[in-house]
C-alpha cells in the first residue's frame, strides 16, 4: 500500500516551547521575611544584650566632687546550627544522548530541584513561624460582637477597621521593643479582602483616579516598609495520586515583624535565616542562596545523580518583634490551609 499523508510524517516537539507548572518566584515569602545572614561556619553563637537594661533611666544629678551614678548591662548568647537539606534526581545517560529540544535533562532537573528547595523552605517557614503561640503578641478576629482585649473585627465584616487594627498592633509591639514592626505579611485571601475593604478604599477615593490599589499603596497606609503577599501553593497528595493543591501559608493570618534593613550589631530582629555558604563548594547563586547543585557519576546504573544541597537555620531571634493576627477573615475561623 502506498504511504500517504500522516504515514510520511512523525510528530516532533516544538523546540522553543514547553509547558511546566511552578510557583511564581515572587509568591515565596520565606526569604523576604527573615533577612539572610551568610556564614562561613556551620554553627556558632549570637550575642544577645538583655533588653531590660537598655530601657531604664539611672541618670542622676551629680553634686560637686562626687562620683556619677554607675550603670551596666548584661550580655548572654543564643546559638545557631545550620542543618543540611538535600534532594536528588537520577538522569539516564541514554536520555541525555537521545534528548531533542525542548528537553534539556540537566537544565530541567536543576530547575526542578531548585523549585523543590523553595517549596521546602516556604513550608518550614509557614509551619514554624506563621501561626499562633509563636510570637509574644497574638490577636484574634471575631465575626460578631464587640472586640475585647487582643481581639479585632474580622476584615470581611461590615464596619471592620483594618488600618486602625494594624496601627494598634504595631503600638503593642513598640511597647515591647521600642520599635514598630516594619514588615507586614498577608495571605493571598487576606490581600484580596483588603483590596475590597471600604476602610482601605476610602483612603484613596480622592487621590486614586485609576481605582486600582497597589501593594505599595497598602504599605503606605499601614506604614510599613514591606507589604508581602504569600501565595505559593503545594501539592498535598502522595506521588502518583491526583493532585490536591493548597496554599502553603495559613490563608487567614497576618504577621507583623520588625526586621532591620540589614543584619547589624545591637539591633533587634524577629528572625534571621542563617546560611552556611560552604565556600569550598562554591554555592550556586552565591552566599545568599548558598545552595549547591552537584552532579555525581553513577556508572553502576548507567546515569548521573543531580543533587541539591544547602545548610541553613531559620532562626527566631526575638518573639517580642512579632505580632500574629489569626482569623483575619471570618470564613477562616478555626481553619488552616497549611
Amino acid at each position: 500500500m502506498q504511504p500517504v499523508g500522516r504515514d510520511l510524517y512523525v510528530d516532533k516537539y516544538l523546540s522553543g516551547l514547553s509547558i511546566a507548572y511552578m510557583n511564581e518566584p515572587g509568591s515565596y515569602i520565606a526569604d523576604q521575611a527573615f533577612p539572610i545572614v551568610p556564614t562561613n561556619v556551620q554553627s556558632g553563637k549570637i550575642a544577645v544584650y538583655t533588653k531590660d537594661y537598655w530601657f531604664t533611666d539611672e541618670v542622676k544629678e551629680r553634686a560637686p566632687l562626687t562620683m556619677s551614678e554607675g550603670t551596666g548591662y548584661e550580655v548572654t548568647y543564643d546559638t545557631y546550627f545550620c542543618r543540611e537539606y538535600a534532594l536528588h534526581k537520577l538522569i539516564d545517560d541514554d536520555d541525555v544522548l537521545n534528548a531533542d529540544l525542548p528537553f534539556q535533562p540537566y537544565v530541567d532537573a536543576t530547575n526542578f530541584l531548585i523549585e523543590k528547595a523553595r517549596i521546602n523552605r516556604e513550608i518550614r517557614f509557614a509551619s514554624t513561624y506563621f501561626g499562633t503561640g509563636i510570637w509574644t503578641t497574638n490577636l484574634t478576629g471575631i465575626a460578631t460582637g464587640a472586640p475585647t482585649t487582643n481581639q479585632f473585627l474580622c476584615w470581611d465584616v461590615s464596619g471592620a477597621t483594618p488600618i486602625s487594627d494594624i496601627l494598634g498592633a504595631k503600638v503593642e509591639a513598640q511597647l515591647l521593643i521600642g520599635r514598630k514592626p516594619n514588615v507586614m505579611i498577608v495571605s493571598d485571601k487576606v490581600h484580596n479582602c483588603l483590596l475590597d475593604n471600604s476602610d482601605i478604599k476610602s483612603r484613596f477615593v480622592y487621590t486614586n483616579s485609576t481605582g486600582v490599589i497597589t501593594r505599595s499603596m497598602l504599605a503606605s497606609v499601614f506604614d510599613v516598609e514591606k507589604y508581602i503577599v504569600a501565595s505559593a501553593i503545594k501539592n498535598t497528595s502522595n506521588e502518583g495520586a491526583t493532585a490536591s493543591l493548597a496554599y502553603i501559608l495559613n490563608q487567614y493570618g497576618v504577621l507583623l515583624l520588625y526586621i532591620p534593613s540589614r543584619p547589624s550589631l545591637r539591633t533587634p530582629s524577629a528572625g534571621y535565616t542563617i546560611r552556611w555558604s560552604r565556600p569550598q563548594f562554591n554555592g550556586q547563586g552565591g552566599p545568599r542562596f548558598a545552595s549547591t547543585v552537584r552532579r555525581f557519576e553513577k556508572p553502576e546504573i548507567g546515569g548521573k545523580k543531580l543533587e541539591i544541597s544547602f545548610y541553613e537555620q531559620m532562626k527566631l531571634i526575638s518573639a517580642d518583634c512579632g505580632v500574629f493576627m489569626n482569623n483575619v477573615i471570618q470564613d477562616g475561623r478555626d481553619a488552616f490551609d497549611s
